[in-house]
């Protein structure tokens, strides 16, 4: 009987990431391990593809990753016989997800998205870093939003 194929797919923050800190040393040894067994870890994340390309460096690891909450599959050159890097959509892309927000934007609602903002302005709302704030902006499928209409226009754009 053949064993079975494992992967192990994990979140980054809070879960394989320190939360306080946002340091993996504390898995090393069950990296390690898998590194060992030859079964892949699939990082999955709200995070974007450079900002979880940053996060796979660090960690030697070179399995295909998820990126903004499921939006696409980054698969490395190599993996599958592929030559190139290839990135799988499993939604709308972020231009057609712009595109739809302009629309609404035009019909009347009131928000502020990455795309609106300066890696300084988003570095300075969010905390982060400003080259972690460019790497954030760099999406594939989404479009994080501040919301700055009144509340019932709020219930209105989320059902549009």
């Amino acid at each position: 009987m053949t064993k079975p194929k494992l992967l192990i797919i994990s979140d980054l923050d809070g879960t394989l990431l320190n939360h306080e800190n946002y340091r993996w040393e504390a898995a090393a040894p069950a990296l390690k391990r898998l590194d060992q067994a030859g079964i892949p870890l699939i990082l999955n994340s709200s995070k974007t593809a450079p900002e979880i390309r940053k996060v796979r460096q660090e960690l030697g690891n070179g399995a295909p990753f998820i990126v903004e909450n499921g939006a696409a599959v980054v698969i490395p050159a190599g993996t599958f016989d592929n030559a190139e890097e290839q990135v799988v959509n499993f939604g709308a892309s972020r231009a057609d997800v712009l595109a739809v927000l302009a629309t609404q934007r035009k019909a009347g609602a009131r928000f502020k998205g990455f795309e609106d903002m300066s890696a300084k302005e988003l570095a300075k709302l969010t905390g982060l870093d400003e080259t972690s704030a460019e790497m954030a902006k760099d999406r594939l499928g989404t479009e994080p939003l501040l919301w700055e209409g009144p509340d019932d226009e709020l219930a209105e754009f989320q059902t549009a």
